[in-house]
């Protein structure tokens, strides 16, 4: 098992150094999922202005917009009432990201979840922060975290290695995997997942599937985004914002 897994992290990570050290100005489509894989976040930040909702498994949406060229926020709802639960998780999740050299960036921030309707126990969260070697279209990234219950930090770390290669102007390759140590009694956990990425022009679909090593089914991974408000190159700005809230308000 070790062994599987050993040449599973060697083989990706060996692929994403060799893309984005060969990668240049093939780019045909910007990359606005590079501030994340499939739900952990890179060293990447969103732009100022930029914006993006998602939506995984169904009920999970998320929409993140880019505050500053080094602040964005991540928030989102699982009504979850919908599968027979009366559970409504809303979690809110603020990032910072800076580029710390050239193909390096850091990116450092809070994810905090709690129930809308008020059931249950207090809320929880993860501190994170990550480091990512490379562009934003191949890429490799090492984060590090600890969970917050109520008001006391867990014991138990989670650590994370992913990777991003790129296979064509549209087309990705994703790896995103989990180590939760063990502590106070309870065997760590290790979470590999595997997933293809399709962009559009303004959208995308990650597809796969996550693999416990332990005990536990796979599950398939899925999620759609839209983003809004770019223009051809990927850039986007305030003003662009505005003036497209403004479009909308005018037409009604």
């Amino acid at each position: 098992m070790f062994r599987l897994l050993f040449t599973f992290l060697v083989t990706t990570c060996a692929a994403s150094f060799d893309c984005f050290a060969q990668d240049s100005t093939r780019n045909r489509y910007y990359n606005f999922q590079s501030t994340r894989y499939f739900a952990t976040p890179s060293g990447f930040g969103l732009k100022p202005g930029e914006v993006y909702y998602q939506n995984s498994w169904i009920v999970f949406n998320q929409f993140g917009v880019g505050i500053t060229k080094n602040i964005s926020v991540n928030a989102g709802v699982a009504p979850l009432f919908i599968l027979g639960d009366l559970a409504i998780p809303v979690w809110i999740m603020p990032k910072i990201s800076f580029q710390l050299a050239k193909n390096v960036n850091l990116g450092t921030g809070f994810l905090y979840m709690k129930l809308a309707n008020g059931d249950g126990p207090g809320g929880t969260g993860v501190a994170y922060s990550v480091l990512t070697f490379g562009n934003r279209h191949s890429n490799i990234s090492l984060g590090g975290g600890y969970g917050l219950f109520g008001e006391n930090f867990s014991h138990r770390g989670v650590f994370s290695l992913s990777t991003s290669t790129r296979l064509g102007p549209r087309g990705y390759l994703l790896t995103e995997n989990y180590v939760i140590a063990s502590g106070n009694g309870q065997d760590g956990v290790t979470i590999l997942t595997l997933l293809g990425r399709r962009l559009m022009r303004r959208a995308s679909l990650d597809f796969g599937i996550m693999m416990p090593l332990q005990n536990g089914p796979h599950v398939p991974g899925y999620s759609a985004t839209i983003a809004r408000l770019l223009n051809a190159t990927g850039q986007a700005t305030p003003r662009r914002v505005i003036a497209a809230h403004l479009s909308l308000i005018s037409r009604r």
